[in-house]
């Protein structure tokens, strides 16, 4: 029995190509602070704004009763970002050094790791803040002219990114370079590390009450959040910085030093704040890495145009996991199944890193003669090219008589 005549329909679905959003600038923030009755040493909070630290105890006033700058950090976090940008943070102890906080082989509750952890792999920017308050003794040795605290955590933090990124969870680590010398020969070239997932940052931010020695990293952190993942920190369009005063980790203003002298720290690879001849504010100078000059992975902008690429990869083929895959009479992967696998992810770079100006292209390739049935696996080949940066602009300008003979 064929039942009633009738017409049948079928609603489909999945059909539109649409893909899964990623959330590209997810901030979390190691700071140090003393324990508070809300706001226990390691104990991780999300946040949306600045008010809802200072209900953890983190205020103006706690600041300068304790001498250090946890609410200074997040505020300038928030300055940047805005209220309602997403922000883990969590707070150590004074005593512990951000090497020990970095440590990867430290699964405890005592780390940057808790920290990430309990964000269940939203954070795509890491920061770790340094602050020695007078009341604690603290014999700073010195390595490239800062603590050499400073180097030691960003080989740790390097070693634990990469570990998160293999588990699909990357991000972007900051570190703080603090207590410069000061002087410029004195600073360690970057470049002769291969850290491609950790930014030196070398700025700090003057504020009445606080004393100098620590970067601003939660500014960074807030710069970074509020750009998408292709966009420089040193980008001049999207205007000045919202401090009022820029130093470097030594405490002096950035106006102390000279062109040459910022040239110099630029080539060195830090992260730093400088200013322009007729515009107001400040700006970040650029995204460094600390690796080589030749490494792809030179930028921060780099890192993170990948590290979406990578999540948007594992997001698209994870569906895919344990389906069928229809094999042709001499062992290839099915023409139809080829052509599905490769649109599905070059749908989902093109919706969610072209369309948003992330990425210039893509290419997506499977090899159809891959042996799945002796395997169960198949590979995916994909590449993307990044955009360009204007990081240097030349120009010719002369006098001109046009009543002159040429010669």
């Amino acid at each position: 029995m064929n039942g009633l005549p009738n017409v049948s329909i079928t609603i489909g679905n999945y059909q539109l190509g649409r893909t899964a959003t990623t959330d590209d600038g997810v901030a979390g923030l190691a700071i140090p602070a003393t324990a508070k009755p809300n706001l226990p040493l390691y104990t991780p909070k999300q946040i949306f704004s600045l008010k809802e630290a200072e209900s953890f105890g983190l205020t103006a006033a706690n600041d300068i009763a304790e001498n250090i700058d946890a609410w200074k950090q997040i505020k300038e976090y928030y300055d940047t970002a805005g209220n309602g940008a997403e922000l883990y943070f969590m707070t150590y102890p004074m005593e512990r050094t951000m090497t020990q906080m970095c440590d990867p082989t430290n699964t405890g509750n005592n780390s940057v790791r808790t920290l990430l952890d309990y964000a269940g792999g939203r954070i795509t920017l890491l920061g770790i803040a340094r602050y020695i308050s007078s009341a604690i003794t603290y014999n700073q040795t010195n390595l490239g002219g800062i603590d050499a605290d400073t180097h030691t955590a960003m080989l740790k933090l390097n070693t634990m990114a990469i570990e998160y990124s293999d588990n699909i969870q990357p991000f972007s680590g900051f570190v703080d370079c603090r207590g410069w010398t000061g002087v410029v020969a004195d600073l360690l070239d970057m470049r002769t590390y291969s850290y491609r997932k950790v930014t030196p940052v070398l700025c700090g931010s003057a504020a009445a009450g606080y004393n100098g020695g620590s970067a601003c990293i939660g500014a960074v952190l807030g710069k970074f959040a509020l750009i998408p993942v292709q966009r420089s920190p040193a980008r001049v369009k999207d205007g000045g910085l919202n401090i009022t005063q820029a130093t470097f980790t030594n405490g002096q203003n950035i106006e102390r030093y000279s062109k040459t002298q910022m040239d110099a720290i630029q080539d060195k690879g830090y992260l730093f704040i400088r200013k322009f001849t007729g515009l107001s504010g400040y700006y970040f100078n650029d995204d460094p890495t600390a690796t080589a000059s030749n490494d792809d992975f030179l930028s921060v902008t780099n890192n993170r145009a990948m590290d979406k690429a990578l999540r948007l990869l594992y997001g698209t083929y994870v569906l895919e996991l344990g389906d069928e895959i229809s094999i042709t009479a001499d062992g290839k992967i099915a023409p139809s199944q080829v052509a599905y696998l490769q649109q599905v992810f070059a749908n989902a770079l093109q919706q969610q890193m072209v369309n948003q100006n992330n990425i210039s292209g893509f290419e997506v390739y499977i090899d159809p003669s891959q042996n799945v049935i002796s395997t169960d696996e198949w590979e995916v080949q994909a590449t993307i090219t990044p955009v360009g940066h204007t990081k240097k602009i030349s120009g010719l300008l002369k006098f001109k008589n046009p009543s002159a003979t040429t010669v």
